[in-house]
């Protein structure tokens, strides 16, 4: 899920409003990141994260989870959210299984769903679709008078930033697209300026590197992003050095 639906009576709640303030955030926090992997409010075998995973994950510490709180706690070896809406997320499923079956269902802007076989295309043609409408609506202007048409887009732009798109989400491991949605990877790559997209060889070869690097290696892959926050960082001038794994600066041609 790409949002969230939280009552106003769970905030005016005794749980929620006897919080201390840094209970509350990691509740949010937490709330935020069960959200986008639809895991029912329940963060498994998690009890045994060290610092680093729960900040590069969830965005909070090992201190804060561990805290005492109404609001969240352990379960054994698992971390359980309270007031997580479980219905939401069984109704985002179940939109999502209808439109498999039954053709698209209507468009829902803040959900998408990775459909690893059918998704390739849809990811790369998502940036260039959407764009593409926004300016035809421009151009046609709705009876407006004397209102200047703008020139289409370049259809080899298109064609490679979709080529480049589909060769990133192939190429990135299970973990990075098991964490984004090709919604958010299309989304992340239109923020950023052409000037500074790289080619598709370059990207290319910067993924493969990151794959093979202790970070996203160890635990068994734990600490792996999801494949947007990649983009969305600029990871392919940040390649991991084979000598110490550890994020090596390139400059490009705009920096110098």
């Amino acid at each position: 899920m790409n949002y969230l639906n939280i009552h106003t009576d769970i905030l005016r709640g005794v749980e929620f409003i006897g919080a201390e303030p840094t209970e509350r955030a990691t509740w949010i926090a937490l709330l935020g990141w069960c959200a986008t992997q639809e895991n029912g409010g329940v963060i498994d075998d998690c009890k045994n994260w060290k610092d680093r995973q729960w900040q590069q994950l969830a965005g909070v510490t090992v201190a804060e989870v561990k805290t005492i709180s109404l609001l969240y706690g352990f379960e054994g070896e698992n971390l359980r959210l309270k007031f997580y809406p479980v219905e939401s997320e069984a109704a985002v499923r179940a939109k999502r299984e209808k439109g498999k079956l039954g053709g698209r269902p209507r468009i829902d802007k803040s959900e998408t769903n990775p459909d690893e076989t059918k998704g390739n295309n849809h990811m790369v043609n998502h940036m260039v679709s959407g764009s593409a409408n926004h300016e035809r609506n421009e151009r046609e202007g709705k009876g407006k008078k004397g209102k200047e048409k703008k020139p289409p887009k370049s259809a080899a732009t298109d064609e490679l930033d979709k080529d480049l798109l589909l060769s990133l989400w192939n190429a990135a491991p299970e973990r990075a697209r098991r964490r984004s949605s090709r919604k958010q990877v299309a989304d992340e790559w239109r923020r950023i300026p052409k000037r500074n997209r790289p080619a598709k060889s370059a990207a290319s070869k910067a993924i493969l590197s990151w794959n093979k690097c202790d970070d996203w290696t160890k635990d068994d892959g734990s600490f792996i992003p999801g494949l947007h926050l990649w983009i969305k960082n600029e990871k392919w001038l940040d390649l991991p050095t084979a000598a110490t794994k550890t994020p090596k600066r390139i400059l490009t041609k705009e920096m110098l």
